[in-house]
């Protein structure tokens, strides 16, 4: 028998939408195909999925199904068109999770190295930083209390999954983060447009701190006391700068040739 999304239940989905009731309800939105199948393949609580009955005899909608069955996830359904009224997609996938925001405590202790994002405003960089960061093997990433909510439905599905995989620290300064790892002696590289070229940095080791800034806003100041190496990535075109999503993957690349020793 099939279960349907009560009215309730829309109205909190919708609600998610907005950081004031993420922080009330304690739950954010995860939305889209590979988005909700790798949060039913992690280890975060999961409220409950929820999916368009147009998409429920897609192939890799069964799987999720089936996933979700393994898991104890209530599965539940709505029309299309409440589907389009919770989602905030042009063309939504159909189907999304309501899952239970994970403190930095119940994520366990972060390990170096780490990314360190100050004043990025937009979701969709945040988003791309986090499945880049993913992608090199870095699994934990800090964010000023001025950068866009960690929970925003819009980095959950930019980052495809690899949000599920990560740790996380938010609203933190970076006093506390670099207090935090002090022991280590971690060394750390600030994103700088009048730094050094990026291909000159040495590294001894994996415990290392990278720090990158909005580009409306840079990086605030008071970070700079803390840089061990200020790197840039040289160009040669008109452009003025780089978007922070591309220029994060440019200086991770680089920094994992040089972890590697790959040419």
């Amino acid at each position: 028998m099939e279960n349907f999304l009560s009215i309730n239940q829309k109205k909190k989905v919708k609600k998610l939408t907005r950081k004031k009731y993420r922080r009330i309800y304690n739950r954010f939105v995860a939305e889209g195909i590979k988005v909700v199948f790798e949060a039913l393949k992690s280890s975060w609580d999961i409220e409950f999925v929820c999916m368009s009955d147009e998409v429920k005899h897609k192939e890799e909608i069964e799987k999720i199904i089936e996933l979700a069955d393994k898991r104890g996830v209530q599965v539940l359904y709505s029309t299309s068109r409440d589907f389009k009224y919770m989602s905030e997609t042009e063309t939504p996938e159909g189907i999304l999770a309501v899952c239970k925001i994970c403190d930095y405590k119940g994520m366990g202790k972060g390990k170096l190295p780490l990314i360190y994002l100050d004043r990025i405003g937009d979701p969709g960089n945040l988003g791309t930083i986090i499945r880049t960061a993913a992608w090199f093997g870095i699994d934990f990433v800090a964010t000023s209390p001025e950068t866009v909510d960690m929970f925003n439905p819009k980095v959950v599905r930019s980052s495809m999954g690899a949000f599920f995989r990560m740790r996380f620290r938010q609203n933190v300064r970076f006093e506390e983060i670099y207090r935090e790892f002090s022991g280590l002696n971690p060394a750390v590289l600030i994103s700088d447009v009048r730094g050094n070229d990026l291909r000159s940095v040495k590294l001894e080791d994996e415990n290392f701190i990278v720090i990158f800034g909005s580009e409306s806003h840079g990086i605030n100041r008071e970070l700079f006391k803390y840089a061990s190496q200020r790197i840039t990535i040289p160009g040669c075109g008109a452009s003025d700068s780089l978007n922070v999503g591309v220029a994060c993957g440019i200086v991770l690349y680089e920094l994992w040739k040089k972890m590697t020793g790959v040419e």
